[in-house]
C-alpha cells in the first residue's frame, strides 16, 4: 500500500492506493463518502500498527472540512477495505506532523510545534503529553518508548509521562534494535544513539564519510541482525554505517 499526494502543484493523483499483485495494479482506496472532506485526497503518509498489519492511519497534508474540520486522521482496520475519520487534537494540518500508532487502543499524534497528543478511545478525546515530537516511535524490548522531538530524545513507560534524555538536541527519525537505537537530526546530519536498557543519555556517533553536503537524515532504518544503520539523506544519498 502506498499515499499518494493530490493534483495539486504537480503532486500527482491523490488517496491511498493499495496493490494485490505485486504493484502491476492498483486500486485507491478511499471512497467518496471520506473522502469528500480531504480537498484533493492530498496525503503524504501511512503509519502502521506494529501489532496488526491491518491498522493503518493517513497523514493528510491538507486542512480537512466538513465534521472533521481541521487535521483529520483517515484510518482502516481492514488493509484499506473500508475507512473511517477520525477528528485530529490540531486545527489544522502541519508540516512534518504524523500519527504513531502504539497498538489499537494507543494512539498518538506528533507535531513539531504543536506537541505530542495521545488518544486512548479512537479520537473521541486526545490529552497532550509532551511540547513537541515528532511521528517517529521506537519501543525497546523492555517496552519502554521513545519518540523524537525539539527538545530531544522524550522516554516513557506509560505514553503519558514524557522525560527528555541528555546528551541531544532536536532529533527526527529514530530506528532501533534488541540493544541500541538511534536518533539523527535531518538538518544538522547529528547522529546519536544509546542502550535500549533504560539509557539516561545519548552518545553522538561519528559519521566520518558522510559529506556535509548531504545534509542530515529524515529517515533512519536499523537491520538489528547484522548491526547496519541506514540513513536516508534527502538528495545527499542513502547511507549506510557498520554499528558492531
Amino acid at each position: 500500500m502506498r499515499s499518494h499526494a493530490s493534483d495539486r502543484g504537480g503532486y500527482g493523483t491523490g488517496g491511498v492506493w493499495k496493490s494485490t499483485n505485486g504493484g502491476v495494479d492498483w486500486i485507491q482506496t478511499i471512497p467518496e463518502e471520506q473522502g469528500q472532506y480531504i480537498p484533493s485526497l492530498f496525503l503524504n503518509g501511512l503509519a502502521m500498527d506494529p501489532t496488526d498489519h491491518l491498522h493503518l492511519v493517513a497523514t493528510v497534508h491538507i486542512t480537512c472540512t466538513g465534521p472533521v474540520e481541521g487535521g483529520c486522521l483517515p484510518e482502516t482496520f481492514d488493509g484499506g477495505e473500508t475507512w473511517h475519520l477520525l477528528k485530529g487534537p490540531d486545527s489544522g494540518w502541519a508540516e512534518g506532523a504524523g500519527p504513531i500508532i502504539v497498538d489499537k487502543g494507543h494512539l498518538l499524534y506528533a507535531t513539531r510545534f504543536g506537541g505530542l497528543s495521545l488518544t486512548t478511545d479512537d479520537g473521541k478525546t486526545w490529552k497532550k503529553v509532551a511540547d513537541s515530537a515528532y511521528p517517529s516511535l521506537y519501543t525497546a524490548p523492555d517496552g519502554t518508548h521513545y519518540v523524537t522531538s525539539n527538545n530531544g530524545v522524550l522516554k516513557s513507560t506509560d505514553l503519558l509521562t514524557w522525560t527528555a534524555l541528555t546528551g541531544a538536541g532536536r532529533t527526527v527519525p529514530t530506528a532501533g534494535g534488541e540493544k541500541r537505537f538511534f536518533v539523527a537530526d535531518q538538518w544538522s546530519g547529528s547522529y546519536f544513539t544509546a542502550s535500549a536498557i533504560d539509557p539516561t543519555e545519548m552518545q553522538k556517533v561519528t559519521n566520518e564519510g558522510i559529506p556535509e553536503s548531504a545534509q542530515g537524515a529524515p529517515f533512519l532504518a536499523y537491520d538489528d541482525s547484522h548491526g547496519v544503520l541506514y540513513s536516508s539523506n534527502f538528495g545527499g544519498g542513502l547511507w549506510r554505517l557498520v554499528t558492531q
